[in-house]
């Protein structure tokens, strides 16, 4: 399951900021519909916060966490995220389907843009169990576009990555690229594809 989150943009002189709210709860199980999650270990945020510090000390490009604040409400806690705002941004998600998708060859500039992402960010240790389409997102000039990874709560940097882990990631980003063909009814094109194996092989 995946907690409920919301992502508001915001103002913040002299900068844009990106707020998330995320709820968390003591549960051996997620009650449905409570937008809950288990609260064991460290509340969310400190480990977001690691891991965010610890990609861009790799020279990976994440929005930096600017701050967070963490409000108990008995067995929940809230926590309020504030990112950088990335500007000119869209999600990989948006720009490779439905109605307002990217044309074709920003669509393969984009792909490679995220292969490459992952491959540095992989290489550099980065373990993102809830990696999907949504959490790359793409911005800069439409023919060398750069990457971004975001959401990185569930997180965690491995100094030893197992192949297991890189394995386990690639699934679940194809898993996520499978159903948003069959919702729109759209396949991400085969060069689009190669573009992003290639950069993610190196």
């Amino acid at each position: 399951p995946t907690p409920s989150t919301s992502r508001t943009k915001c103002w913040w002189r002299p900068r844009a900021i990106t707020t998330r709210r995320r709820w968390s709860g003591r549960w051996s199980a997620r009650p449905a519909g409570s937008g809950s999650w288990p609260r064991t270990g460290e509340p969310r945020p400190y480990a977001e916060l690691r891991v965010s510090h610890g990609l861009r000390q790799h020279n990976i490009e994440t929005p930096s966490l600017i701050a967070f604040a963490i409000y108990p409400a008995g067995p929940f806690y809230r926590a309020d995220v504030i990112t950088r705002y990335v500007p000119a941004s869209r999600d990989l998600a948006s720009m490779t389907f439905a109605e307002r998708r990217a044309r074709a060859g920003d669509r393969v500039a984009a792909w490679r843009a995220a292969g490459a992402l992952l491959r540095r960010a992989w290489n550099a240790g980065l373990v993102h169990p809830d990696l999907n389409l949504s959490n790359i997102l793409i911005a800069g000039d439409a023919d060398a576009p750069q990457a971004w990874l975001i959401d990185l709560d569930r997180a965690r940097m491995s100094g030893d990555m197992a192949a297991s882990d890189r394995v386990a990631m690639q699934r679940r980003l194809n898993r996520s690229r499978q159903k948003l063909e069959s919702r729109h009814g759209q396949a991400v094109g085969r060069v689009e594809l190669i573009a992003f194996g290639e950069a993610l092989h190196g």
